[in-house]
């Protein structure tokens, strides 16, 4: 299968459109070969019509031979063929890219009237196309194929044209799988599962809408109020203590005039995201100097996916090849850090940190990361229960503050960036001008928009 594969994809020169369709035509029916079968009969019952989806079964679908990418006469290749017992099924898979056409006649026509003239020579009974689609409802063109198989010289009438082109979305094979599964599959069949499912989750080819369930809507309703009238006024006293007690510590709220920060999109494909799985307050010190661009500051960081209030600092290049002097300085204070400073390289707020140990932390680790746009962030965490005051958050973030200025290598390297600008301090308010600045910023306000790379 992967030499077939491998083939395919060294011929010519593939878009990245084919590539990815080809990539997820490969996994997901891959994985139906080598999942039990009683997933692949359970899918083949499911997408087949009448008689033939009677046929199938678990002894049928164990002897099922798949052959990938197979060439038929004419010079026809369809991404799969599947010889189920005496039936050929011939599979047909897009993604994003259409159907093709050849001497005015569909794609799909075209395969089955070249896969019937194999199946004649095989003794074999169909072969019945399917058409595999990214689309939630049938595409139109599927029924000018059995249109058009109805007028080919190869109908014989014993089948329905109808019955001999068929369609399903990449959503069936999921589900035939998730109602197949059974408490002794192996691990490695669990594996194989979750691999796929993460692959087709990014894809966007996972679930198909089938209705909510009122339960499930309650309790989120019920967690937003909860939030909305006890956590997030919480977090918002939080915010002005800080404010008003950081500015005798050189501490300044260093967000925009829209509050608190949410660094993530409501993209349909990253459902995971939408819901509020944290908050940040963004701060700044004045010994840095003034901040030019928004690429890079003090948090505090309220994560609700795992529970804990976290102290720290990142860093985004806006311009990556200024980082390339500064990668040695960098990585040696790092590695200085106390070790309560977890060193993070992943950008993704919502989920919980996965530190870099120190011993890995290198001039070129930093400079590679640094020089193809990716964010470093140093943090430490508590958790929420034994955060009974601002002041352990506010010796946090003095504490790294002061580390940066005194190394300085971090806020050279955002200087040369035009990210900062050190000749110039930052403006610093009292403590009552810091609590007017944000009574109207943390309640009620809209989220600071951002990049999901950040």
């Amino acid at each position: 299968m992967w030499a077939e594969m491998a083939g395919k994809l060294s011929m010519g020169s593939p878009s990245p459109q084919d590539r990815l369709e080809d990539t997820l035509t490969d996994a997901v029916f891959s994985a139906l070969r080598y999942l039990p079968r009683q997933v692949l009969a359970e899918w083949l019952r499911t997408v087949l019509p009448p008689p033939f989806s009677d046929e199938i079964d678990e002894n049928a679908a164990g002897t099922a031979i798949f052959r990938f990418w197979p060439s038929l006469p004419g010079g026809v290749e369809p991404d799969l063929v599947i010889r189920v017992g005496p039936l050929m099924v011939v599979i047909e898979a897009k993604y994003l890219s259409p159907f093709s056409s050849r001497s005015s006649r569909h794609q799909l026509t075209v395969e089955w009237s070249h896969a019937r003239a194999v199946a004649r020579l095989e003794g074999l009974r169909g072969p019945i196309v399917v058409a595999v689609t990214a689309d939630l409802t049938e595409p139109a063109d599927i029924d000018l194929a059995r249109r058009e198989v109805a007028l080919d010289s190869g109908f014989d009438g014993s089948t329905s044209s109808s019955g001999l082109v068929t369609w399903c979305p990449w959503q069936s094979v999921a589900e035939a799988i998730l109602r197949s599964q059974a408490p002794d599959w192996s691990i490695g069949s669990i594996a194989l599962m979750s691999d796929l499912f993460e692959l087709m989750e990014k894809r966007g080819v996972r679930f198909v809408y089938e209705g909510f369930k009122l339960s499930d809507w309650w309790l989120l309703g019920a967690a937003a109020e909860a939030a909305a009238e006890r956590v997030y006024p919480a977090i918002a006293e939080f915010a002005r203590e800080i404010t008003a007690s950081g500015v005798e510590r050189s501490l300044l709220w260093g967000g925009t005039d829209v509050g608190v920060v949410w660094y993530e999109s409501k993209h349909p494909a990253y459902t995971d995201r939408w819901h509020r799985n944290y908050i940040q307050l963004p701060f700044l010190h004045t010994a840095f100097g003034t901040r030019l661009v928004n690429r890079f500051g003090l948090y505090v960081l309220f994560a609700f996916n795992y529970q804990a209030i976290s102290v720290g600092f990142w860093v985004t290049p806006r311009r990556h090849y200024k980082y390339g002097t500064a990668g040695q300085g960098i990585a040696n204070w790092l590695v200085s850090l106390d070790p309560k400073w977890m060193v993070i390289e992943s950008s993704f707020w919502h989920l919980p940190p996965v530190p870099v140990s120190r011993e890995l932390i290198t001039t070129d680790r930093v400079v590679g990361r640094l020089e193809t746009g990716g964010q470093l962030r140093i943090e430490r965490s508590w958790s929420p229960a034994d955060v009974t005051s601002t002041g352990p958050i506010i010796d946090a973030l003095v504490e790294l503050s002061e580390s940066l200025e005194i190394d300085g290598s971090v806020l050279a390297a955002l200087e040369a960036d035009g990210a900062l600008d050190r000749s110039h301090p930052a403006f610093t308010p009292s403590a009552a001008g810091a609590q007017d600045m944000l009574a109207d910023q943390l309640l009620g306000s809209s989220d600071e928009a951002g990049d999901d790379s950040l």
